[in-house]
């Protein structure tokens, strides 16, 4: 059962759904009365901020968790300190974007334009950033633990007390780099 055209985004599997990648057993979702606003609460972005970044193209320390913005353009936007965490941003357009301590935990950017963007600080725990464009971007202190950068383009970047423990890099290589088992 997919519910995707309803923007929920729930898929039912046996015993268990996916809602926005989150499993949940299906003895808590009543599909009768459509009682999904408590369950997808914390799930769902908050329409406000929602409103703000379509309406302005910014939106700093918006909750944005789970938004679809494949193919957005938000070149130059200020989403600095927002929480996107499992967004997916696919194919977005974030050149020169403040992505300054944003929350991207399990976002997907593959193919994303992140050129010249500002993603110091920034929380990119288990994030796919597969063939996306991060030339002259600063990472500076930026966490990227268990993320995904095979076939990034990567010149030029800053990542200056970065964290990249157990990323997979552009060349498909892993890196221990901030692990705490093994010191650099």
């Amino acid at each position: 059962m997919h519910l995707n055209r309803l923007g929920w985004g729930l898929s039912c599997f046996g015993q268990a759904a996916l809602l926005r990648g989150v499993a949940v057993p299906l003895a808590t979702i009543s599909l009768a009365t459509a009682s999904f606003a408590t369950l997808s609460a914390q799930a769902l972005p908050d329409p406000a901020a929602r409103k703000q970044l379509e309406t302005s193209g910014n939106c700093p320390g918006c909750a944005l968790s789970a938004i679809n913005l494949r193919y957005r353009d938000l070149s130059g936007a200020n989403l600095a300190g927002a929480d996107l965490r499992n967004a997916d941003l696919t194919f977005a357009d974030l050149s020169n974007a403040n992505l300054a301590n944003t929350n991207f935990t399990g976002v997907n950017l593959e193919r994303a334009n992140l050129a010249g963007a500002n993603l110091s600080g920034a929380i990119l725990s288990r994030a796919s950033l597969v063939q996306a464009n991060l030339q002259n971007a600063n990472l500076d202190y930026a966490k990227l633990s268990e993320a995904s950068l095979q076939g990034a383009q990567v010149g030029n970047v800053s990542a200056t007390g970065a964290t990249l423990c157990y990323a997979t890099l552009p060349d498909g290589s892993f890196s221990t780099q901030g692990c705490p088992l093994f010191p650099q």
